[in-house]
């Protein structure tokens, strides 16, 4: 019994396209537009109070979903290109690299309930120097002195043998 292969989508940011070049999602933005457009213009007409100008403002909704369903730049949609643009004016225009300053928690989130109060500091204030050493040491990379000493207690630890003292 062999297993026949399975053909895997490669293009699945492309959305399917309903009839021509209108997507899905294009006919649903434009048919919303037009429904908001529909209902300001019959309000208008049944009030009396359909002029030019309310017409037009009536329709303006249509005419914005449009721009937002069809209109690319650059080949990205108007919408996105919009809350990219929302994106950058709240961003600072220079970006600077720093480090972190490491990890700040509060010592209440790290106290238990049923101790006393001399336990609790002592455990509280013990579990966040560890938590600070560790930011530290996250922060700053290795630090080399400690390595050195490792290396120092691995090293056998030769004994001075002098002629004089030789037990004889």
């Amino acid at each position: 019994m062999a297993i026949e292969p399975v053909k895997i989508p490669q293009n699945v940011d492309v959305e399917d396209r309903i009839f021509g070049p209108v997507t899905l999602r294009q006919l649903f933005l434009t048919l919303a537009g037009a429904g908001v457009s529909y209902a300001l213009y019959a309000l208008m007409k049944k009030a009396g109070s359909l002029t030019l100008i309310t017409g037009i403002m009536a329709w303006t909704p249509l005419v914005i979903t449009i721009a937002f369903a069809f209109v690319k730049i650059n080949g990205i949609s108007l919408f996105k290109f919009t809350l990219l643009l929302s994106e950058k004016s709240q961003m600072p225009t220079v970006r600077y690299w720093q480090p972190r300053k490491g990890v700040h928690l509060s010592a209440k989130s790290l106290v238990p309930k049923k101790k006393s109060k001399k336990d609790m500091t002592s455990q509280t204030e013990k579990k966040f120097n560890e938590i600070s050493e560790l930011s530290n040491v996250l922060d700053s990379g290795p630090i080399l002195e400690k390595k050195e000493k490792s290396e120092q207690k691995k090293e056998p630890a030769v004994a001075s043998v002098s002629p004089q003292n030789d037990g004889r």
